[in-house]
């Protein structure tokens, strides 16, 4: 039987323990996996551009690149062609207005007094005939009633008379008919005697003829007096279609003279936003203060609205500065915003210091350009740098971890960092863990599959909504 030495056993028990200690290291330990690409630490909304507010051509440039300035210094100057191209228009307009409202209302004051004149005098012609009308209208009724009731009275009286003489002379006809027919009288006598009896009866017939005819007059003078009473009203009608025709005067002179104050006042209003315009947009004011990194404008240029004239770096010492990175497509695809990253300065040692430290809070959805770069950066050279060739690049912005405890005010990664301050505008390594794997798992890669715990834990509580899209030149995704 053969003893096992104590030591042997001591070596073997060491050495199983290395290879379970390596085996649970490779199912249960992390490697991290990481993406790498460039980036600068930018202060946010750093970067803005000044543009022209209007179209015109520059008559000066106050300013240069590197240039620094105060919020509300004039950077340029622009004379606005079009705008006082409108303004002569419309001053010209205004003057043509004033004129034709000048000879309007003359011509429009001559008319309406005509107009008023002839309505004046048919006012008073009617007014005239009315009262002369209503004066002698019931006068004439009581003349004429009172004539004709008059003489029926005589003409009554008169029948009476001759109605009377009537029967008393038919009898002294029949009475001489007897004396004739006995030879007392002659012939002609008694013809006499008829003749008065027949006269008397005409002039009882022609009396009562006339008694009618008086009927009929005195309808007359009632419907003579009844057209004077219509011939009233016809009047007052037309006193008030005058009166009708004296307001429509009225409002019509006031109606084309509101128009036409309206249209100037229109245009005058027109002359003051223009010149109100030219005088606001034909200087380009700074909007903050600040240094201007670059001036693409030169005296002589045209201008449109919007046209960016140059670039300003804002002065704003209190915000924090914060990491933009520019990733190839294939690895910034793979970046998620509260994922960790290290962003190492290329003025430190890296060896010496690491990195800050902080979490990606977005994340472009779309491919960077160099444009897009530069709206956001301000520097052309800084972006060929950072896009090292690269026509598109995957744009990530990074919330630095403060730290009150060090000189840069930043925590790091391997120690307290440099004693110097980190500035604006230095460019960095991006260094950005986007998942941990297993070390089995490089190994044997299809164990991955099972892995529960294949992504890095995200950064809790990461705020999305403080970025300004504008300044990063991407949209997250």
């Amino acid at each position: 039987m053969q003893v096992v030495n104590p030591l042997d056993w001591l070596m073997l028990a060491t050495f199983g323990s290395l290879v379970l200690a390596g085996l649970a290291w490779s199912v249960m330990g992390r490697i991290p996996v990481t993406v790498e690409g460039r980036g600068v630490l930018m202060q946010p909304r750093q970067i803005m551009d000044f543009q022209s507010a209007i179209a015109g051509q520059l008559t000066e440039v106050k300013v240069r690149g590197g240039q620094c300035v105060q919020k509300g210094d004039t950077l340029a100057t622009i004379d606005p062609l079009d705008l006082r191209q409108q303004l002569r228009l419309a001053q010209g307009k205004l003057g043509q207005l004033r004129t034709q409202t000048q000879d309007s209302r003359m011509l429009t004051s001559r008319r309406t007094q005509t107009e008023r004149s002839a309505i004046e005098a048919s006012r008073a012609s009617l007014r005239q005939r009315l009262r002369d009308t209503q004066a002698l209208a019931p006068v004439l009724r009581d003349k004429g009633l009172g004539a004709v009731q008059e003489q029926r009275r005589s003409l009554e009286q008169r029948l009476a008379n001759a109605r009377s003489l009537v029967p008393v002379r038919r009898k002294r006809v029949e009475d001489l008919r007897n004396l004739q027919a006995q030879g007392a009288i002659n012939r002609d006598y008694l013809l006499q005697i008829e003749q008065a009896y027949i006269q008397s009866k005409e002039t009882v017939a022609e009396i009562e003829a006339q008694l009618k005819a008086l009927d009929v007059e005195s309808t007359e003078a009632e419907r003579r007096y009844l057209e004077n009473l219509r011939s009233t009203g016809e009047l007052q009608a037309q006193l008030q279609e005058l009166e009708a025709r004296d307001t429509r005067l009225n409002q019509e002179t006031l109606d084309t003279n509101t128009l036409r104050d309206r249209e100037l006042q229109d245009v005058s209003r027109e002359i003051t936003r223009l010149n109100q315009q030219i005088n606001n947009n034909s200087q380009v004011i700074s909007p903050q203060a600040g240094c201007l990194i670059e001036v693409n404008a030169q005296p002589g240029q045209v201008v449109q609205p919007g046209t960016k004239l140059g670039y300003l770096q804002t002065i704003n010492q209190g915000d924090t500065m914060r990491g933009m990175g520019y990733l190839a497509i294939k690895d910034g695809k793979r970046v998620k915003a509260g994922m960790k990253i290290i962003v190492i300065p290329d003025t430190v040692q890296r060896e010496r210091f690491g990195g800050i430290l902080g979490e990606v809070t977005q994340v472009s959805a779309l491919p960077v350009t160099k444009e897009g770069a530069l709206a956001a950066i301000g520097n052309a050279d800084l972006v060929q740098g950072l896009l090292a060739g690269n026509s598109a690049v995957i744009g990530v912005e990074a919330k630095l971890r403060a730290d009150s405890q060090t000189d840069s005010g930043y925590q790091w990664s391997s120690s307290r960092g440099p004693s110097e301050m980190i500035t604006p505008g230095t460019t960095a390594t991006v260094r950005i863990t986007i998942e941990e794997r297993a070390p089995i798992t490089f190994l044997l890669p299809f164990l991955q599959e099972f892995g529960s715990d294949r992504k890095p834990k995200l950064a809790m509580n990461v705020p999305l909504d403080h970025l300004q899209t504008s300044h990063l030149g991407f949209e997250s995704q």
